[in-house]
């Protein structure tokens, strides 16, 4: 699996950490919000306010019980004395953690109800160790949801004074409190999950240490990080390009392949947070399926030609047109395969004839010169050409032999382009499936595998557009003489993604 809830060995969190991004705090006066006044307006008749060690057996709140769901903030109860009680750091308490989360992103008339229990649960309580289990709580709930506006100020105030309750035994409280702090603010700018948080998440928060994050480059190396899931996607990527040594990560972003089909990538908006892309991953793992995040170039902020002076980019741009060459989304030549082939050899192995005739021998020849050409070159012949075009390399170095493979790729003149399959069925002048091509500044459609587009529209001229799991439209021209293209495929949502990137930077210049 590509995330895991083993532990790094990295050093709990606490509330300063620099992996968290943080908006500006918020503080409130301790004395202008006290919980007895919350609980005046909206508990029920002799409502605890503090500690108990038994579980409720009605709920807080008045608007609970008229709501028909004291069962089931009764049963959140039980819950949160449970995990208080009994909890460790393993699944069967995670589990807990999770059941209790549940129930209030499910209802959402329960999570005042359950951020006022965890209030009650943490006043004046006798027991350290309990009370930091509640905590644990809390940081889950405050980085989950929000309570209401009505709420927040008392539930800001409770966590403002142990944050700055004295005495040594008190620590992991404050620590713990601060850490409910930080995920709350969080919440508040960045909005709350979507779904119930993953089990690793909770573990993390259990914990208070990183989640272990494995990204993937499309050289095949994994990189782990150890982040917090509060983190959004944008702030992952930077956290990955500081890990690689990458200056400039403009236009890269994250990607989510299930199963290996690349068919139907999928890359993260800026603003998801790592936690609910956690919890998708967690559900298609336990279906069986393999989720994996990369990490790779999505859009060209600049001129995709200029010439590649850092080796890290270098690196991440060869590798991705090697990928983009083997998965059919840039058209080569037949002899462009070959030499492709030869410079990548002399990337892996130098001048190392012996091991490249061996590693080609090993190979099929779709590995080897790509989807398209696999399928009609005769692969004994293949592999000679590749060997004598290898052997008129000696010499080359890996960098030199890096920029070469991209001089290839950028004869093509929409090299840079984000490259979709679609199907259309309402032009027929125009083949049925086709390559639909977002560049910086148009939308091409071409016959796969060609040079030429036949046909492309400037962005300027894109009146409307949108997309869905199933197709993408486009309409062009004007009010007075306007035309709809729609195209079938898995990826209408991702084509209109990039192009609301182009468009937006469009708008931009236009406005200066």
């Amino acid at each position: 699996a590509v995330v895991s809830t083993q532990s790094t060995g990295a050093s709990a969190w606490s509330h300063n950490t620099e992996d968290v991004e943080m908006p500006p705090p918020i503080t409130q006066a301790e004395d202008q919000f006290p919980f007895k006044s919350y609980a005046v307006a909206n508990f029920l008749p002799s409502t605890p306010l503090a500690y108990l060690r038994e579980p409720l057996t009605n709920p807080m709140h008045q608007s609970v019980e008229e709501g028909g769901l004291s069962k089931d903030a009764v049963s959140m109860a039980q819950l949160v004395v449970k995990y208080m009680s009994e909890a460790k750091a393993d699944a069967e308490s995670t589990d807990w953690m999770r059941q209790i989360l549940d129930l209030a992103i499910k209802k959402p008339k329960l999570r005042n109800e359950l951020f006022c229990q965890l209030i009650k649960q943490t006043t004046q309580n006798p027991n350290i160790e309990n009370c930091c289990r509640g905590w644990q709580l809390m940081a889950a709930a405050a980085g989950s949801f929000l309570p209401t506006k009505e709420l927040a100020p008392y539930l800001r105030t409770h966590i403002q004074i142990v944050m700055s309750s004295g005495g040594a035994d008190e620590k992991s409280l404050r620590d713990y409190a601060s850490y409910a702090s930080i995920r709350l603010q969080r919440t508040v700018v960045y909005g709350p999950h979507k779904e119930t948080p993953s089990m690793g998440e909770l573990l993390s928060i259990a914990t208070r240490r990183p989640f272990p994050l494995r990204v993937l480059t499309l050289d095949g190396k994994a990189k782990a990080i150890g982040l917090d899931p509060t983190l959004t996607a944008r702030e992952v990527c930077r956290k990955v390009a500081t890990k690689i040594e990458l200056r400039d990560f403009r236009g890269f972003a994250l990607y989510e392949i299930f199963n290996d089909n690349w068919d139907e990538e999928k890359s993260l908006a800026d603003s998801e947070l790592l936690g609910d892309v956690l919890q998708r991953h967690e559900e298609a793992e336990r279906k069986g399926s393999k989720a994996q995040l990369y990490f790779k170039r999505k859009t060209w902020p600049e001129n995709p030609n200029q010439d590649i002076r850092d080796s890290v980019m270098l690196d991440l741009m060869y590798y991705q047109a090697l990928h983009d060459v083997m998965n059919d989304k840039v058209p080569v030549s037949e002899k462009d395969a070959t030499d492709l082939a030869a410079l990548h050899m002399q990337v892996v192995w130098g001048d190392q004839r012996d091991a490249v005739r061996g590693q080609l021998l090993t190979q099929n020849l779709e590995e080897i010169v790509g989807k398209r050409w696999a399928s009609k070159l005769q692969q004994t012949k293949a592999i000679e050409d590749v060997v004598l075009a290898h052997n008129a390399l000696t010499g080359t170095k890996t960098e030199e032999a890096k920029a070469k493979y991209l001089a290839v790729i950028r004869k093509w003149a929409l090299y840079g382009s984000s490259v979709f399959n679609v199907r259309q069925t309402s032009r027929p002048t125009l083949p049925k499936d086709l390559w639909l091509a977002v560049s910086l500044d148009a939308v091409h459609l071409l016959k796969p595998g060609d040079l030429e587009p036949v046909l492309s529209f400037k962005h300027e001229a894109t009146a409307n557009y949108g997309g869905s799991s199933s197709s993408f439209f486009m309409m062009t021209g004007n009010l007075m003489n306007s035309q709809k293209h729609v195209f079938n495929t898995k990826q209408g949502n991702e084509i209109a993604n990039v192009l609301s990137i182009y468009m937006a930077e469009i708008n931009s210049k236009q406005k200066k």
